[in-house]
């Protein structure tokens, strides 16, 4: 469910995401669409793919770490 400012601009969401065993980060979020309807993406760590983002990358490779869950 999404919370949204009255009176900002941003918009919260509950978003999930775990480290897949191909090295990549997938984030996943329920799109309100429907029952079982999620938005699903990927990240990684190089510059030269379409799903790189070295930034956002390392940032969520750091909560996961924090809460042990980089390398099940």
């Amino acid at each position: 469910m999404a919370i949204v400012s009255e009176k900002g601009k941003y918009v919260r969401i509950d978003v999930e995401f775990w480290l897949d065993k191909d090295g990549s980060i997938h984030l996943v979020y329920d799109d309100g669409k429907g029952p079982g309807e999620f938005f699903h993406t990927t990240v990684n760590d190089r510059e030269v793919s379409k799903r790189g983002h070295p930034n956002l990358f390392n940032h969520l490779k750091t909560v996961l770490q924090k809460h042990d869950k980089w390398n099940e």
